[in-house]
């Protein structure tokens, strides 16, 4: 939560109209100290479904144009690659990549409809670029 709570904070702090996504939010819309925002929407939504995703858009959307997108969607498991089955491959892969594609198609056609362009930024886990024993 810490860097998408963040940027979320950052870009509603300078007066942009921001929807915060993800799985499940806290019950209490202060524990993640988005929901005491003005300009900040939550909106539930799973990435790894392509239905959920152009929920999230629409409902965006509707709100105006949209100018930045950024998927930070990650995911480690705690085990060695030796360890690591294909069912928990698969569910990272949904997580982090399989999200990514909904995320990135929907904003590029969001973007695209407005015909002014936009940023869409794809963010990691630092594992990405530096490995360690037992982070698959």
């Amino acid at each position: 939560v810490a860097i998408g709570a963040a940027l979320c904070r950052a870009l509603a702090e300078r007066g942009y109209v921001v929807f915060a996504a993800r799985r499940r939010f806290p019950q209490d819309e202060a524990d993640d100290n988005l929901g005491i925002l003005p300009n900040v929407v939550r909106v539930p939504c799973d990435a790894r479904d392509e239905a959920s995703v152009a929920s999230l858009f629409a409902a965006a959307e509707a709100a105006g144009e949209i100018e930045f997108v950024c998927h930070n969607i990650g995911g480690n498991v705690q085990f060695s690659a030796l360890d690591t089955t294909e069912r928990v491959f698969r569910k990272v892969w949904e997580l982090c990549a399989l999200s990514a594609l909904h995320v990135g198609k929907a904003a590029a056609r969001a973007m695209l409809r407005h015909g002014r362009g936009g940023t869409i930024g794809f963010t990691g886990a630092t594992a990405s670029r530096r490995g360690k024993a037992r982070v698959a």
